[in-house]
């Protein structure tokens, strides 16, 4: 992660003291002067995609170019950008942040105000999402890791600020770097079904289940095979005993089965007064139990349990 996003994931997912950061001494523009970058291409060949606007408004609205000017482009992927939605979507947003120039102070405090705003609305739209903003630099479009998004899956975002056409030159991705994400990854779910920490409630069930679904491309990226993630479960299926595969299978099902809980009014009031994130932080300490009370997810969940270790074996062989 470069300064400049780095910088903006603290001030807008995070929220660091509150903002404050951002509107004292150890502001972006203190952080990130001096280092704007210059335009400078790889040798891989270039590729241009044509993408189309986002125009779902009832998820979120274009923000004015005068109230974000730090930002190059926003982008509106997955489920939400390909109509593939159900229960379980929530919306995964990338904004490029321009590091080819710079700019001053009162601009970044207007892009991350503005920024905040965007992830207000994304909460509101799912309290469960356990993500932010996705943040990448303008210049490394110059010289592209499919690790970070795989390429088809940008081709099928859609543009909710910025040009329509997007042109970035892509490199051979570094496995060095997929195979440990992959295995950390892993890990955590691991770590979660030995806690019973997926049974909390539907905040971390969600977050679970997530988990369980991004293994499939994460896997096929540790083997330099980049796809869109609804393509990488029949690609990885091949690499598992259906016994195996049954962990992934179930959870499918419990996606297919999710239904989205009412969120009471107040949180939405609490997350207005104070930073976004609020409305999520909310919903793990009250958590909805809509989900997790049901029979079917639950014996989906039994499914699931009863299969993991043969998964998770099975995955380890695989990376050897």
């Amino acid at each position: 992660m470069s300064d400049l996003t780095a910088a903006y994931e603290n001030a807008v997912n995070a929220g660091g003291r509150s903002g404050a950061q951002i509107l004292s001494g150890r502001s972006i523009h203190w952080r990130y002067a001096g280092k704007a970058r210059p335009t400078q291409r790889s040798d891989e060949p270039s590729l241009e995609l044509a993408l189309q606007p986002f125009d779902n408004e009832s998820l979120v609205v274009s923000p004015n170019a005068d109230d974000v000017p730090a930002v190059a482009r926003i982008l509106v992927h997955g489920s939400q950008a390909t109509a593939d939605t159900c229960d379980f979507s929530d919306a995964d947003i990338l904004v490029v942040l321009d590091d080819h120039r710079e700019f001053t102070r009162e601009e970044h405090i207007r892009t991350v105000r503005e920024l905040r705003k965007l992830l207000q609305r994304i909460y509101a739209f799912d309290p469960l999402m356990h993500h932010g903003l996705m943040w990448l630099p303008a210049s490394a479009l110059d010289d592209y890791d499919e690790a970070f998004l795989p390429v088809e899956t940008l081709r099928l975002s859609k543009v909710l600020f910025g040009p329509l056409s997007l042109q970035l030159s892509s490199r051979s991705s570094d496995a060095a770097i997929s195979g440990p994400r992959l295995r950390l990854a892993a890990e955590s779910l691991q770590e979660q079904l030995i806690r019973r920490q997926h049974l909390r409630g539907d905040y971390h069930l969600k977050n679970f289940i997530s988990g369980i679904l991004l293994l499939p491309s994460l896997f096929l990226a540790s083997k330099s095979i980049f796809v869109y993630k609804r393509e990488s479960f029949d690609l990885a299926r091949s690499y598992f005993s259906t016994e195996g595969w049954n962990f992934v299978a179930r959870a499918e099902e419990v996606r297919r089965q999710w239904l989205r809980p009412l969120d009471p009014w107040w949180k939405g009031a609490v997350a207005t007064l104070g930073h976004p994130r609020s409305r999520t932080l909310l919903s793990d300490v009250l958590p909805s139990r809509l989900n997790i009370m049901r029979p079917a997810q639950q014996a989906a969940l039994r499914a699931l349990e009863k299969h993991a270790d043969a998964f998770f074996r099975e995955l380890e062989a695989a990376l050897r």
